[in-house]
């Protein structure tokens, strides 16, 4: 029987899979029996990634550092070249957050957040969607937030730049259809991942009323990563420009 789910020997590149979403999905998609480029800021932590994968020569780990933007296209280019690699799509797993409330939020707040979470994003987006890089039929996933649907006090700067994410999924798939490439977002809810660092500074109390507000609790990390490969395999085909949201029930009440 066909498995409309299967990747095997399909090639992506993962961001952010140094940790976090990107390191499970590394992990998922190489059991799957994918072919995976991984990147990440810490080489050390893009090891220890490698080390836990079952396949390990279907894995090529390289470090970069997305804030510089100016410089993603080229380094992408010469990643995906030099590995003579043909990308079945990627995952933009790589994010950074902050809680700030609107009183303190100042202007590079915003800046950083942006340069990571959605512009190297697009820019790895317009790097790769050609045919020179990646196949006809490609899906590339970007991990967006339920923040960019949904206000939360404290999200501002994180909020905006997964708002702004899923606008510009939309706008680019619409762009890239006439190449067959679908491009799409998932909008996990709160995961147990190191980014829930961000919370360290509210109290207890605010926390437990943060947790509390998703039915099924919150999630790990794999409750996403399964999502994110129904994106990429054939199984979505027909699904383009749309958010897929991963929640534990948190958006359904609002």
């Amino acid at each position: 029987m066909l498995n409309i789910f299967d990747v095997k020997d399909r090639c992506y590149l993962i961001t952010g899979a140094s940790s976090g979403i990107g390191r499970n999905l590394s992990i998922l998609l190489n059991e799957a029996g994918a072919k995976l480029l991984l990147t990440g800021r810490s080489i050390e932590k893009l090891n220890e990634t490698h080390d836990m994968l079952k396949y390990k020569d279907n894995a090529i780990i390289e470090s970069a550092d997305l804030s510089d933007v100016k410089n993603i296209k080229d380094w992408v280019r010469n990643f995906i070249s030099k590995h003579n690699a043909l990308l079945n799509g990627f995952v933009h797993c790589a994010g950074v957050s902050i809680v700030k409330p609107l009183a303190v939020v100042e202007q590079k707040d915003f800046v950083d957040i942006l340069q990571i979470n959605l512009i190297a994003g697009m820019e790895l987006l317009k790097s790769v969607a050609n045919p020179k890089y990646s196949v006809r039929g490609s899906s590339f996933v970007f991990v967006s937030s339920v923040a960019g649907l949904i206000g939360e006090p404290g999200m501002l700067c994180y909020g905006a730049s997964k708002a702004a994410l899923i606008n510009s999924v939309k706008t680019a798939a619409l762009e890239l259809a006439r190449y067959k490439y679908r491009v799409n977002t998932i909008a996990p809810g709160m995961v147990k991942t190191p980014i829930l660092n961000a919370y360290k500074g509210l109290e207890e109390d605010q926390i437990k009323a943060i947790e509390g507000k998703f039915p099924l609790g919150t999630g790990e990390p794999s409750d996403v990563s399964n999502a994110i490969l129904f994106l990429l395999s054939d199984a979505s085909r027909w699904i383009t420009g749309t958010t897929v949201i991963v929640d534990g029930g948190y958006s359904a009440g609002k």
